[in-house]
């Protein structure tokens, strides 16, 4: 593998990974990288069969050292860059408001599926849809924010509307937008905290492959019964 952990990455993969990195400190980021690998050593064969392979475990490293290595210099240079808290609680709001959004949803399917008649199948449709476009795992603030206006936008429709009300649609609009409202002040404090123009990007790889990591975790422990993978690999160190 190549020692530059960026080598093979297009430019629009570069730029989502700058804007991930950006907001988190590279000393957390690195300390993560190292709590990530030391329990991969431990569990990197049941997540393999999850979706996080050796290769990914590999990269993770490459990506560890090449951070660690610009973080010498930074330190000389400018200083360290810092865990920016404000985002982390951002993302954490955006996440349990999509996810009360997509239960609301979820639940208003199942409802309609087992007792809706073909007046129905319109609603069910665009839920379904809904539900499938909104489903991808983490993000950037970017991408929760997209969900959320989309979720929103989908509760308010009047046929769903009417259905959502008495079964906690309002409240998750209600929880949708304050989480939309503070991931736009987010987005507009957003400025890049290197001068380098690699190493958010490196610290956006180590971010995303440790949550994929954790997701690979959260599915090996269910699977097998063992709370003890899921909590290794939790990310407590990014902020």
């Amino acid at each position: 593998m190549s020692l530059d952990p960026l080598a093979s990455m297009s430019e629009t993969g570069r730029a989502f990974l700058a804007r991930i990195g950006r907001r988190f400190g590279t000393e957390e980021v690195l300390a993560q990288a190292g709590q990530t690998l030391a329990a991969h050593g431990r569990f990197g064969d049941q997540l393999r069969l999850h979706g996080f392979s050796n290769d990914d475990a590999k990269l993770l490293a490459a990506a560890r050292e090449a951070a660690a290595a610009r973080n010498k210099t930074s330190r000389a240079r400018a200083g360290l860059k810092v865990t920016d808290s404000t985002y982390v609680l951002g993302l954490t709001e955006a996440k349990n408001a999509r996810a009360r959004a997509r239960s609301v949803l979820s639940s208003t399917y199942r409802r309609l599926r087992a007792t809706g008649g073909p007046d129905t199948q319109d609603v069910m449709t665009v839920i379904k849809q809904v539900l499938t476009q909104t489903s991808q795992p983490g993000g950037d603030d970017q991408i929760y924010a997209k969900d959320l206006e989309l979720l929103i936008e989908t509760l308010g429709e009047p046929e769903i509307q009417a259905v959502v009300s008495n079964s906690g649609g309002d409240e998750a609009v209600a929880k949708a937008s304050a989480a939309l409202a503070s991931l736009r002040r987010l987005e507009s404090q957003s400025t890049p905290c290197s001068d380098d123009p690699n190493a958010d990007a490196i610290d956006g790889l180590i971010v995303e492959l440790a949550r994929t990591a954790q997701f690979a975790a959260q599915a090996a422990a269910k699977e097998a019964g063992n709370r003890t993978i899921a909590m290794d690999f939790r990310l407590r160190l990014l902020g």
